[in-house]
C-alpha cells in the first residue's frame, strides 16, 4: 500500500495518542513535510483548515458569492459569462452556483 510522505513523517515522528485519522500540513504547502509543519487531526479539523487557508487566497468572498447565485437566477448569466465577469471558470461558477463551494454556514 503506497503512503504519502507526510503520513509517513508523522507516523515515525508525531505522537498521536488519541488516534486520530488525518495529517494536516500547518501552513498549508503540502510540499512542506517537515516535522513541525505536521500535525495528527480529526477529517473535519483538516477541511476546516483547508477552507480557511484556501479562502484566504481566494479571488472573491462569500458576498460575490451570493451576488453570482443571484445573477444566475435572473436567467440572463450563464455560468461562461459570470465566469468571465468575475474572472473565474466556468466550473467554479458551477460550484457555487451549485452550493459546493462558499456555502453559506
Amino acid at each position: 500500500m503506497y503512503k504519502n510522505t507526510h503520513r509517513l513523517v508523522a507516523e515515525a515522528f508525531i505522537p498521536n495518542p488519541n488516534n486520530l485519522p488525518e495529517v494536516n500540513h500547518k501552513d498549508g504547502n503540502k510540499l512542506n513535510n517537515r516535522v513541525e509543519n505536521l500535525e495528527w487531526v480529526t477529517t473535519r479539523e483538516n477541511l476546516i483548515h483547508a477552507r480557511d487557508v484556501l479562502k484566504a487566497n481566494c479571488k472573491i468572498d462569500m458576498k460575490i458569492a451570493n451576488e453570482i447565485r443571484e445573477l444566475y437566477k435572473t436567467g440572463k448569466y450563464t455560468h461562461r459569462s459570470l465566469g468571465e465577469l468575475y474572472g473565474l471558470g466556468k466550473s467554479q461558477i458551477g460550484y457555487i452556483i451549485n452550493n459546493k463551494r462558499w456555502i453559506n454556514e
